[in-house]
């Protein structure tokens, strides 16, 4: 995925996030709009954890490097893992 799409929806998310955040300490806790609040914040928590699992997947893979360092194929293992 673009890296500019990233940035520019994760900048939406976060502008949702501290909106949200922001209204949240103003809002009386038995009424309608700080359900809509709560639920916000909700939402822009889920959109970034979305956003950084596309980011993470769209990343190029690591390849692996044998004793003497140079690259070999992808195996699929990262390095110093199991």
């Amino acid at each position: 995925m673009d890296p500019q799409i990233l940035r520019a929806n994760f900048a939406l998310a976060l502008f949702i996030i501290i909106g949200a955040l922001l209204v949240l300490p103003f809002e009386d806790t038995s009424s309608a709009g700080f359900v809509v609040t709560v639920l916000a914040i909700v939402v822009g928590l889920l959109f970034v954890g979305v956003l950084a699992l596309l980011a993470r997947w769209s990343s190029p893979r690591i390849p692996d490097v044998d004793d003497k360092g140079s690259r070999t194929r992808y195996t699929g293992k990262r390095p110093g893992g199991p």
